[in-house]
């Protein structure tokens, strides 16, 4: 018990910063101590990263890629404590000491939230429902995190389980498969970070390897602006992770083999197969 009082004790103020308090607070009432025990050594990173710029900026880069981390053992956390309502993810969630796997999971929930206006719910699209002046946000609400629907004059329409829908990017509304969507993902990095998602997840482990090794040619130094780097990169990140978080946390999906979370878990291994950092779907036991 005093382990568990002592690890509370964290300060989350910057993390609030990011993520807004009312979603601070939810995940740290709702989370297993697993999970919290997770979130909260990532904002503790976040914190000494913030004091250490313009001090010793490349071990705050480190302190911010191990923030981004913990965040993805934290969801991988809460995956495993609710397997039974999901699909199969024992293949990526038993690789999570390898940081390609964890430094590949942001990209791939970035291109997913990109594409969250395209999701399929209650007959509409969300992107339907914004051109008949429709707002779609996600928001803690009564201990939930809820898909609302709100008019122009800020009035709820109508609240709901994030989980209970599913990106459709065909006009009709039908399903998307894993491959569809890895397309998608790969003209998404292309289009962003103007390189291959391969380079891209590569290039994320070997800035991590550069700052913490020397090689041959020597060693890294001064990667780039800590700020620049700060806002622009690792604030997107924790919003989206802290918002993947507090959805798994509240809501379960209706069926395991359907909807926003079946159709991201697929994305997700398709793309780990893609770069053999795990087997493929009916491959056998995954690649070491």
């Amino acid at each position: 018990m005093k382990k568990k009082a002592k690890m509370y004790q964290t300060d989350v103020t910057y993390l609030k910063n990011i993520g807004g308090a009312d979603l601070v607070d939810l995940i740290l009432k709702k989370a297993p101590t697993k999970v919290a025990s997770r979130v909260l050594k990532a904002a503790d990173h976040i914190n000494k990263a913030l004091k250490l710029k313009g001090i010793d900026e490349e071990m705050g880069f480190i302190r911010l890629l191990a923030a981004e981390e913990e965040f993805v053992i934290a969801i991988f956390e809460q995956l495993k404590l609710n397997e039974k309502q999901l699909p199969e993810q024992r293949d990526f969630i038993k690789r999570f000491r390898d940081h390609q796997v964890k430094l590949s999971f942001p990209v791939v929930l970035a291109h997913f939230a990109h594409r969250l206006m395209d999701i399929y719910v209650h007959g509409v699209t969300l992107n339907d429902a914004r051109k008949i002046g429709l707002k779609a946000s996600l928001v803690p609400h009564k201990d939930r995190m809820v898909l609302r629907l709100s008019d122009d004059t800020g009035k709820t329409i109508l609240d709901t389980n994030p989980l209970a829908s599913e990106i459709a990017l065909a006009v009709d509304g039908s399903s998307v498969n894993a491959e569809t969507l890895f397309a998608d993902l790969l003209d998404f990095v292309q289009d962003r970070a103007k390189m291959s998602l391969g380079t891209l997840i590569s290039t994320r482990v070997d800035f991590r390897n550069k700052l913490l090794y020397a090689d041959d040619s020597g060693f890294f130094d001064e990667p780039q602006d800590f700020s620049f780097a700060y806002n622009r990169h690792v604030v997107p990140t924790v919003q989206y992770m802290l918002n993947a978080l507090a959805i798994l946390l509240t809501n379960a999906p209706l069926n395991k083999d359907w909807g926003v979370v079946s159709q991201f878990i697929a994305l997700y291994q398709r793309a780990l197969s893609e770069y053999k950092l795990i087997k493929p779907k009916g491959a056998g036991t995954d690649a070491m």
